[in-house]
């Protein structure tokens, strides 16, 4: 048997390859876009210290451990690979890496208001709506951070909101301009308590009534005073911006002359700041009458210039129909009231004198006959007679 040949194979040699390195930087996003990153080896027998970083996969550069900073970045995402290279002849160790994005720009914040504009008064007198807009294209805007909208602005003063809101990233948007909403839809409520109504003596009368308080939110503008000799808007005299003046009650003396002997109509409404014009007023009647009526006559009494023992004479006579006729006298120098009375349909009045008047009394007349006017429900007529009977005691 021939001498046997022993063949050992050589055992594979041991490399020495360094392990992956630790890498700390920025995750998610970032609004750096030249972000540092730190490098720390990973031990391992063939280790060297010194590390190749690449940038999505670009050209890598060398570095030692510590602190990197990467060259600009564009927005959106990245990848950043560092390995550590091993020690001549050994093979470089295995890479880390990190992801993460860059979103530098800030997001677009706006609003709209629909309708965009007040009424000329600044305020609004239909409820607004204010739909608020936040864009961003690179992190986004978590819709916690964007205001809600305004489907129907409330009455009242409204301030808005004006920003700034924030991207995931952090970047801040520009603020808006600070903007506020007056808002009113309520009318004010129409006017009471108005005069006029029935007769008035003079061309231009004076309109009253009461004051009306708006408590929507843009509080009194002015008065819109409406007259007609119908019962009508067409045609009709419009006095507009009528103030409010001071006190419980508006007083409108009106302008032009109206024409006598004519029956009027008129009404009134409120006007508030921000144009919300309210009911009117029910209609009212007023009859313009400048004319005096003729003077009313006495036509029995006691006789002129005779004596009378009735110290309560009776005293008659004709007027204009419904006229308060006033009978007065001179008694001592002093202007007496004898009696009233309201003459009837047919313009026929009488009265007794109310106060007994003594013996001996001489009733002197008391000068031009008067007439005055007062308006009231009916026009009444207060009349002063000339030729009051002269009255002496028997």
């Amino acid at each position: 048997m021939g001498a046997g040949i022993l063949l050992l194979a050589a055992a594979a040699p041991v490399l020495a390859v360094p392990n992956a390195p630790v890498l700390t930087g920025p995750t998610g996003y970032t609004t750096d876009t030249t972000p540092d990153i730190t490098i720390a080896s990973g031990g391992g027998v063939g280790a060297s210290g010194s590390f190749e970083v690449s940038v999505d996969g670009g050209t890598a550069q060398t570095t030692g451990a510590g602190i990197f900073t990467l060259p600009s970045l564009g927005q959106g995402s990245h990848t950043v690979e560092v390995l550590e290279t091993g020690l001549v002849p050994e093979p470089n160790g295995p890479a880390a890496s990190l992801t993460f994005s860059v979103d530098s720009v800030p997001p677009v914040f706006s609003r709209v208001v629909s309708p965009a504009s007040p009424s000329a008064s600044g305020w609004y007198v239909t409820h607004p709506s204010v739909n608020y807009t936040c864009t961003d294209a690179g992190s986004g805007v978590p819709a916690v951070n964007c205001p809600a909208d305004i489907p129907s602005v409330p009455d009242g003063i409204v301030s808005l909101a004006i920003g700034p809101v924030m991207d995931l990233a952090g970047n801040l948007s520009t603020t808006l301009g600070a903007l506020t909403l007056k808002v009113d839809t309520v009318a004010p409520a129409a006017p009471v308590g108005a005069t006029p109504d029935g007769y008035t003596n003079v061309l231009n009368p004076v309109f009253t009534w009461s004051v009306v308080e708006d408590l929507s939110g843009s509080t009194f503008g002015s008065y819109q005073l409406q007259i007609n000799t119908t019962e009508s808007a067409a045609g009709a005299i419009n006095v507009l911006g009528i103030p409010q003046g001071s006190g419980a009650q508006v007083t409108h003396p009106l302008a032009q002359n109206l024409v006598n002997n004519t029956v009027y109509h008129w009404r009134v409404r409120a006007v508030d700041q921000a144009g919300n014009a309210g009911a009117y007023s029910p209609w009212l009647q007023v009859t313009v009458d400048t004319t005096a009526p003729n003077a009313p006559g006495i036509v029995a009494g006691p006789t002129n210039g005779a004596a009378t023992n009735d110290n309560t004479p009776t005293i008659s006579g004709t007027a204009l129909p419904s006229a308060t006729v006033r009978v007065t006298a001179l008694i001592g120098g002093t202007d007496v009231l004898l009696g009233t009375a309201v003459a009837d349909s047919s313009g026929n009045w009488a009265f007794d004198v109310a106060t007994p008047l003594d013996d001996g009394m001489v009733v002197l007349p008391c000068g031009p006959r008067t007439v005055r006017f007062r308006p009231t429900l009916t026009v009444k007529q207060e009349v002063i007679a000339d030729g009051v009977k002269r009255l002496e005691h028997a």
